[in-house]
């Protein structure tokens, strides 16, 4: 009996040993993890022309004392870490200060469209197979039939124009009453329509995108492109 519990007792501490030294080798030791917070709103730009910069914020988590940190952008945007210039990817080195941690870092992010219309892509950072990712998107308006618009709808204002709620206002200067006033996307599908007079429209429900408003009275129609943001 002596004999059949000392190998119940091996046996038992045996497993445990194997158990434990299993468990322990699941630990990556040097992996590194990047974390990106913060969103991005609706870029607007006109083609060729690079908009204002929005920011990320860049940290990460890792057993080592330093790590560097990937981030790349789709087409038609661009990329910077803080001093230096833009362009289609950045590196972000991190070291650990004093107090044995990753201080964050500030991600530039703009948009520079090389066509007009809608544009989506993502922001990554990436360190070996680890990665994270935050969606991107804006619109790019041709600058040439901006300043036609403004030439052809001088005496009807759309403002504010990009409008960051949906809700424009029509400013009317002439002395002839709008008729009517009709909102296509950028697919030329009606999505908002009204007979009348009209001073304010309420395109909030409608996603964020360009838009073609087309203001009627008797003596001419006009067409502004907006943009909801």
């Amino acid at each position: 009996m002596t004999k059949k519990l000392t190998q119940k007792l091996f046996f038992f501490f045996f497993s445990f040993f194997i158990a434990f030294s299993s468990k322990a080798q699941i630990i990556k030791v040097g992996q590194t993890t990047p974390y990106l917070t913060g969103s991005i709103t609706l870029f607007s730009a006109t083609s060729g022309t690079a908009s204002d910069a929005q920011t990320l914020t860049l940290s990460c988590s890792s057993s080592s004392n330093s790590a560097t940190v990937q981030v790349s952008v789709s087409d038609d945007f661009q990329v910077a870490a803080y001093g230096q210039a833009f362009a289609s990817n950045a590196s972000f080195y991190f070291a650990k200060n004093g107090d044995g941690v990753f201080v964050s870092q500030t991600v530039y992010v703009r948009f520079n469209p090389a066509s007009v219309g809608n544009h989506s892509g993502v922001v990554t950072a990436s360190v070996g197979k680890s990665f994270v990712t935050v969606n991107a998107s804006g619109v790019a308006i041709d600058a040439l039939s901006v300043e036609e618009d403004v030439k052809k709808s001088s005496q009807i204002t759309v403002y504010p124009n990009p409008s960051s709620d949906g809700i424009l206002y029509l400013q009317n200067t002439s002395n002839i009453p709008i008729s009517s006033v009709r909102v296509v996307d950028n697919f030329g599908k009606v999505v908002f329509s009204k007979s009348g007079s009209a001073s304010v429209l309420d395109l909030s429900a409608l996603p964020q995108g360009l838009y073609i408003v087309t203001i009627n009275n008797e003596a001419m129609s006009n067409s502004v492109k907006v943009i909801v943001k």
